[in-house]
């Protein structure tokens, strides 16, 4: 009996040696990466479309001041602008029901929103990378980073709560210009189907800034 018993643990040694050599010659699964939203779902340039926000004054901890609210209408005209060939959307703006001067040019170009300046208002594809570089004050300026994180984040705002995409202007300062602190850095928040739903605007000195919240919105 004692062979016996000396050949069983070797066969077993063998034998779970070979299954363990096996597995990790399989190679792992291959997970195909999703196809990224359609810019257009976060775009909606349809004439007619638009998009209501309340503007607060807020400070580095996104306290509200307390100052009037005033309320930016967005909205799509039939419109379009050619710039250099190429045709761009018309949207036009209203502060408190009254429409101003003000209009904004975008179009949809590959992944991204782009105005006539050719800057990204935001990318549904490549997520979690630099999409652009941009200079801004000569030798003592900044330098901003857009990227669009793949993690979504859900929020909640006056029209509703959204699961959204988050745009961030990374600053970078060089030269004597002042450093940006992170709450200062441009963001912005994109649902699918509805476009933006919030984002902040801060001024380079000083503590205060304005966030942008979406109120109600019409989009076909």
């Amino acid at each position: 009996m004692k062979p016996t018993t000396l050949v069983l643990p070797a066969i077993l040694l063998v034998t779970i040696t070979s299954c363990k050599k096996e597995n990790d010659e399989v190679s792992a699964p291959i997970i195909p990466t999703p196809d990224p939203i359609a810019i257009t779902a976060f775009s909606q340039l349809q004439a007619g479309n638009y998009w209501v926000y309340e503007r607060r004054q807020v400070d580095s901890m996104d306290v509200d001041q307390g100052t009037s609210v005033l309320v930016d209408s967005i909205f799509v005209t039939d419109e379009t602008i050619e710039e250099l060939g190429v045709n761009y959307t018309v949207l036009r703006k209203a502060s408190n029901g009254v429409v101003t001067a003000a209009y904004y040019l975008w179009r949809d170009s590959a992944n991204c929103i782009v105005n006539d300046l050719h800057r990204i208002q935001f990318c549904s594809s490549p997520l979690d990378e630099v999409v652009e570089t941009t200079f801004s004050g000569g030798p003592n300026g900044v330098q901003i980073d857009v990227s669009v994180s793949s993690a979504m984040e859900g929020l909640t705002v006056p029209a509703g709560s959204f699961s959204t995409y988050k745009l961030t202007g990374t600053v970078t300062s060089y030269g004597t210009f002042p450093f940006q602190p992170s709450w200062k850095h441009p963001r912005s928040y994109w649902a699918p189907g509805v476009g933006r739903v919030k984002w902040y605007d801060h001024y380079a000195a000083g503590d205060l800034g304005y966030r942008f919240e979406l109120v109600r919105y019409n989009v076909q």
